[in-house]
């Protein structure tokens, strides 16, 4: 049995949470982990597409 695929939005957003752009179609696989001894508990980790990539980029 495989683990369930749970479809999601993924958005890029600023400081204050306000979304400021859906990036949701760049993103080709990603995980998400916890780690409650680290500073930030979640941390998604993606592949993206080259465009993508180029498109975030600046705000990196």
């Amino acid at each position: 049995m495989s683990a369930p695929r749970v479809e999601s939005r993924l958005y890029r957003c600023d400081y204050a949470g306000n979304r400021l752009e859906d990036i949701s179609d760049i993103v080709i696989e990603g995980r998400c982990s916890m780690n409650p001894e680290n500073d930030q508990t979640w941390q998604f980790d993606a592949s993206v597409t080259w465009a993508g990539y180029k498109r975030l980029t600046p705000y990196l």
